[in-house]
């Protein structure tokens, strides 16, 4: 009778041994890829919000830079419209950036917000009329310097966080 004994505990051990161990390699399982999963929609999320971003840096730069050649026009007429449109797009993927990028995207792209504010400024307060003078023209090269030196920066970090 002891030998039919052991040979049950025996058993039940080995069932609750299967089942201890079946069920944590099962809850690592879902762990990992649960980890897996939310590092993969973090990293959509980032790559999202730094394309979007560099999209409507990019699309201020060639609007400003559009500047140069535009015919004898009010800057405040439509183009200024077009500036306040495209500043206001970079602040608003700015956010995108500040909540799914790294810290050092945030602080980059923090700085090309604030520049593109400054163009905007710049432009709205100073420019009379299209085209612009010399002195107008470099001024705003001294902008659109710093401002291309900040979308050189950013796209660095975005293609060393994205690679």
């Amino acid at each position: 009778m002891s030998s039919a004994l052991t040979v049950a505990a025996i058993g039940a051990a080995g069932v609750v041994t299967g089942a201890v161990v079946g069920g944590a390699s099962g809850w690592w399982t879902a762990t990992l890829t649960a980890r897996h999963a939310r590092a993969a929609r973090r990293s959509e999320r980032r790559e999202a919000a730094y394309t979007e971003f560099i999209v409507n840096a990019e699309a201020l730069h060639r609007l400003i830079t559009a500047s140069e050649t535009l015919p004898d026009t009010r800057p405040n007429d439509t183009f200024g419209s077009h500036v306040a449109q495209a500043t206001g797009s970079i602040g608003r993927t700015y956010i995108a950036v500040m909540l799914a990028g790294s810290a050092e995207a945030a602080s980059i792209g923090a700085d090309i917000d604030r520049k593109a504010r400054d163009i905007y400024h710049w432009f709205t307060s100073t420019v009379t009329r299209l085209p612009l003078s010399p002195e107008e023209i470099e001024e705003l090269h001294t902008h659109l310097n710093a401002y291309t030196s900040l979308l050189g920066r950013f796209a660095d970090v975005a293609q060393r966080e994205l690679a």
